[in-house]
């Protein structure tokens, strides 16, 4: 007969089959065990074998061992289990690795002699890939490639480097190439052009301030042999602080100066100039020739810095300023002379007891004014002289045009009488 067990967990109820009706509780560690029945001969002969008092305890100490003997046995079946396989997978393992890594013996070893030994497929495929005689070696391959793109009329590099093609690259670099030489050769012609321009109108500046130094030469050779001095061109030759500043120098004849060897120095300038450069280059001329007095003489008042000095003879930091040339005469630089050649003669002692220095100075003011008035009436005849030459030129062209009329009107009546 089967019967139903009820298992008691605590709150939890599992049905067994197990031939008896038990009913087994458990709570917290307390196990509690009722209508419980054991059929095992060896078990209760060893129950018997204790006395009736101790029989309780024990079942219920064999109860203990028997549950802890289990959960044990469980743990080292378990752990059996695992190390016998273990066991057998190493020894998988090891039979693997000999039979593929044992020396010439092994897997690997073979592998390795088939492909890379002497007979090996490597060897032979290797040998296939560089081998000419074969049409599908690298170096025919190779061959075909570059008769395609080199060798052949029709190959790209030819075409990439057709310059006769517009379209290759070739023809482009060299067209691009032609286009910047053309453009360079214009540039620098142009630039050549200009530098020879600037060149010759240096030239012509730098031999027109030779020529207009050389006529100013003359003129102060002239006035100074009227007192006794002697006047030197020195515009090339380096003074006392190694420059050439000072074009010329004047020495007072000593009869004027007390035996003093006093000197004047005259800058020549044919070009404009600032106020600041006028101002260094006559005190740098003043020291470079170790003279008392210094003069700068303009061939243009165009080219004097400012307006307010701009006229024929003014006086400039201590110094002299006038313009003088051929067209309008040289009366301003001998007045320019008179008037710096007194200043010298006056710092020396007794040099200029018999002359009377305030008279002079306004008679120079009084130069001076008429000077610049003198000049205005210049400009004035100088603008009446051209209007007057472009007048005759303009005769000229009239009386030029009459004669060809009279000409073509005696060529007619000429004409006509001949064929009467």
């Amino acid at each position: 007969m089967v019967e139903t067990t009820d298992i008691v967990v605590g709150d939890r109820f599992e049905s067994h089959s197990n031939g008896s009706y038990p009913e087994i509780t458990v709570d917290g560690n307390l196990i509690q065990i009722s209508s419980l029945s054991l059929v095992d001969e060896n078990a209760a002969e060893f129950v018997l074998a204790h006395e009736e008092a101790n029989r309780e305890e024990l079942i219920r100490q064999g109860l203990k061992i028997g549950l802890m003997v289990l959960r044990d046995y469980s743990t080292i079946a378990k752990a059996d289990y695992v190390e016998k396989e273990f066991e057998g997978w190493r020894s998988k393992i090891e039979y693997i690795i000999n039979d593929t890594f044992d020396g010439d013996k092994g897997a690997l070893a073979g592998q390795l002699k088939q492909y890379f030994g002497d007979g090996g497929q490597m060897k032979t495929t290797l040998a296939n890939y560089f081998n000419p005689a074969l049409k599908e070696s690298v170096p025919s391959m190779l061959k075909d490639l570059l008769e395609e793109n080199i060798s052949s009329k029709d190959s790209t590099l030819q075409k990439l480097l057709n310059a006769d093609d517009a379209a290759s690259p070739l023809n482009k670099l060299l067209e691009s190439i032609r286009k910047d030489m053309r453009e360079l050769r214009t540039s620098l012609a142009s630039d050549l052009a200009r530098e020879a321009g600037r060149e010759q109108e240096a030239e012509r500046g730098t031999q027109k301030g030779r020529d207009f130094e050389r006529q100013v030469l003359e003129e102060l050779d002239g006035i100074a042999a009227q007192y006794g001095d002697a006047a030197d061109g020195v515009g090339n030759e380096s003074g006392a602080d190694a420059s050439k500043k000072g074009d010329v120098l004047v020495t007072l004849n000593q009869k004027n100066t007390n035996g003093n060897d006093v000197r004047l120095v005259f800058e020549v300038k044919r070009r404009s100039m600032s106020r600041r450069e006028l101002a260094e280059e006559l005190s740098g001329s003043l020291k470079n020739r170790e003279a008392a007095k210094a003069v700068a003489v303009f061939h243009d008042v165009e080219d004097i810095p400012t307006k307010a000095l701009r006229g024929t003879f003014r006086q400039f930091n201590g110094h002299y300023i006038c313009v003088a040339n051929e067209d309008i005469g040289w009366l301003a630089l001998e007045v320019a002379y008179g008037q710096a050649r007194i200043d010298a003669m006056s710092k020396h002692q007794g040099a200029t007891d018999a002359i009377d220095v305030d008279r002079i100075q306004q008679l120079l003011a009084n130069a001076q004014i008429k000077l610049d008035s003198l000049q205005g009436v210049k400009t004035r005849l100088t603008q009446m002289r051209k209007s007057a030459e472009d007048i005759r030129s303009d005769l000229s062209v009239f009386q030029e045009e009459v004669g060809d009329l009279l000409r073509d009107s005696i060529g007619a009546l000429t004409s006509g009488t001949d064929e009467d």
